[in-house]
């Protein structure tokens, strides 16, 4: 990250905080933030890639006057989020510690080319908030990408919400809690996922953003228990099938020892074991679970993988 960026993505995320404050039904205006905002997008040149129509909105002479009525704040709203993008178009596209050093617990990702782009925006403000006053939990927003590279560095966080297909992947691929945002005719659907399957769903009308954000708050803060019943969901035992067969086939694949094909050969037996049973025990199926990602992880891949990955999540295991 060169010495320009390293300040413009800072600003970037000033800038998104800023708007989504002004975007509530009730505005919420930090005169002190604004002018430090105004004043960088000045000195970093974002300004000056406005045309001058688009400056006028975002012009630090105009601040006080653009505060005095609804039309102005939206106005000025409208220029914070303008100059996000630009910023997005000015720096580089590597990702790099945006979020300064801290240690954020959820990530929300935005994506810029989804139909809801807009009313996920004032979403994901408005949980970004919720979260630090109500849950003491930390919450930043992603850069602007379309493609997600999942070796580049990102926040050390559990949860992630977003719109975005390329982070819901991101999160599938680590076993994080993801939250999907979707926008459909009748308001919007946020939805608990996992690499198996939605675990938890609600539906909402376009005026009940405050609503859906205490609602994802709680799954955020209070996450579902993990195998406290003797049962396996339909999505369970379908992805363990999946995990089952891919270590059979994976025990003729060179590069294992004997030692490693005879122990994913008890383990798969294990498993096919419990999935008849009528009350299969979910520790059991857990450790032969985590055995097979010791022994057969280097030849696991695909799908299998990414539920092999969920499956110890949601067993509470770590991953291989």
């Amino acid at each position: 990250m060169s010495n320009n960026e390293e300040p413009l993505e800072a600003l970037e995320l000033e800038l998104r905080l800023l708007a989504s404050g002004l975007a509530q039904d009730e505005p919420v205006v930090d005169q002190d933030r604004l002018i430090g905002a105004l004043r960088r997008m000045d000195e970093l040149g974002v300004s000056r890639a406005m045309t001058p129509a688009e400056s006028v909105r975002v012009s630090l002479d105009n601040l006080s006057t653009m505060l005095e009525d609804i039309a102005g704040i939206r106005a000025l709203r409208d220029g914070l989020v303008l100059g996000a993008r630009l910023i997005d178009a000015m720096a580089d596209t590597t990702v790099d510690d945006w979020w300064g050093g801290t240690e954020p617990e959820v990530l929300v990702a935005y994506d810029a080319k989804s139909t809801g782009a807009g009313l996920f925006y004032d979403f994901g403000g408005r949980l970004i908030r919720d979260l630090g006053n109500s849950r003491n939990l930390l919450a930043v927003p992603a850069p602007n990408v379309e493609a997600v590279d999942p070796d580049a560095e990102w926040p050390p966080v559990y949860t992630v919400v977003t719109d975005h297909s390329g982070f819901r992947e991101w999160a599938f691929s680590w076993g994080g809690q993801l939250i999907w945002f979707e926008v459909d005719p009748s308001g919007f659907v946020v939805e608990q996922q996992t690499a198996l399957g939605t675990e938890l769903s609600e539906h909402f009308r376009t005026n009940q953003l405050d609503e859906a954000v205490h609602v994802v708050g709680e799954w955020i803060a209070e996450p579902p228990d993990r195998g406290a019943n003797d049962y396996l969901t339909v999505d369970e035992h379908r992805a363990i099938e999946v995990v089952v067969y891919e270590a059979i086939r994976a025990i003729d694949k060179p590069g294992l020892s004997d030692e490693e094909r005879l122990q994913i050969r008890v383990l798969t037996d294990i498993l096919l074991l419990q999935m008849r049973a009528p009350e299969p025990d979910r520790t059991i199926i857990g450790r032969a679970l985590s055995g097979i990602g010791k022994f057969a992880a280097g030849v696991l891949v695909g799908v299998a993988a990414t539920y092999l990955q969920a499956l110890l999540t949601k067993f509470g295991l770590p991953p291989p």
